[in-house]
């Protein structure tokens, strides 16, 4: 039995409060609370409820008993064990980007969202989140598939965190905000992780998605050295980002690049020595040659010198596509 199977079969049933909107992960009926917390189950189907160490695991049948589920979740159980130890990313560079991601979030959707109910899909290191959390939206739900990720968060009031599949999330016309960051690059199929985001949340709602701009996914092969079966599958620009959400049922409303590092100069720059060692100078007295700082470069000007590394597409659901 893998690690995997361990931590999926090593689960009881608890009595965490789910929410309202849930729906079975299975048939995808609605899911009477009263009803799951006295009999555990789903009355249209076999599916069963469960929880590991108190968080409510929210996979279908399928998920739970798939080899490949298999060993796809405990790849991500790896990376989180990882990440957790020691950050893959430097964590300033998390930081920076993490601030800059809510911003644009709030931009788009008001400052004040204590009336909104909110999901993060892959909470991850919990940048985003634990800052979601301080602005004390109605309900916060966090869903991850690793579940490190997500024994790392404590408790609170309005807040729920869920074990799920990000291309099968168990909830109807729940949300006003969705937020997916660095996300949708990881999983198996776009389409199901697409049309399962539009099914969660409410008409109108926001759907906001940070992905890697034109990134040579390479660099992820395990021939060459990637520890990983895993990680990232796709990258996007932005005319291949507008079409899959559009086709899903959202309206992109916004583009923002973002993520500038003096390594991914644009051609005109990198192919001018003297213009190159000028910029390079430029950002050594700006930055105090503190190469992460870089990246909180106004976005404009390092759009203009440099080729992002990140695009977020800011999105309204306009149709039920499910």
């Amino acid at each position: 039995m893998t690690t995997t199977q361990t931590n999926l079969d090593n689960n009881n049933a608890g009595s965490t409060p789910l929410l309202d909107g849930v729906i079975c992960p299975n048939c995808f009926a609605s899911i009477s609370i009263g009803d799951i917390q006295s009999t555990q189950a789903c009355q249209n189907c076999e599916w069963r409820y469960e929880e590991i160490e108190g968080i409510p695991l929210l996979l279908s049948s399928d998920d739970k008993s798939d080899s490949f589920f298999q060993d796809y979740f405990q790849n991500y159980e790896q990376i989180s064990l990882d990440d957790l130890g020691h950050s893959i990313q430097p964590t300033q560079y998390l930081q920076i980007m993490s601030e800059r991601f809510t911003s644009y979030v709030l931009n788009f959707v008001g400052q004040d969202i204590s009336q909104l109910n909110v999901c993060e899909l892959g909470v991850g290191q919990g940048h985003f989140f634990n800052k979601m959390a301080k602005l004390n939206p109605r309900l916060l739900v966090g869903v991850d598939i690793s579940i490190p990720y997500l024994k790392q968060f404590k408790p609170a009031p309005n807040t729920q965190l869920v074990i799920a599949n990000a291309e099968n999330v168990p909830f109807k016309n729940q949300f006003d905000l969705l937020v997916a960051s660095d996300i949708l690059e990881h999983v198996i199929n776009v389409g199901d992780f697409l049309y399962s985001t539009n099914r969660s949340l409410r008409k109108n709602g926001a759907f906001v998605v940070k992905v890697p701009f034109n990134e040579d996914i390479n660099q992820y092969s395990r021939l060459a050295g990637c520890p990983y079966r895993f990680v990232h599958l796709r990258s996007f620009t932005e005319q291949s980002l507008r079409k899959v959400l559009e086709s899903a049922g959202f309206k992109v409303e916004k583009i923002l690049y973002d993520g500038f590092l003096d390594y991914r100069l644009k051609p005109f720059m990198a192919k001018r020595a003297k213009l190159k060692k000028l910029f390079r100078q430029w950002l050594q007295f700006r930055y105090q040659d503190d190469v992460i700082q870089v990246a909180t470069i106004n976005r404009h000007i390092g759009k203009l010198l440099m080729e992002p590394i990140e695009i977020v597409a800011c999105c309204r659901k306009m149709d039920d596509v499910l």
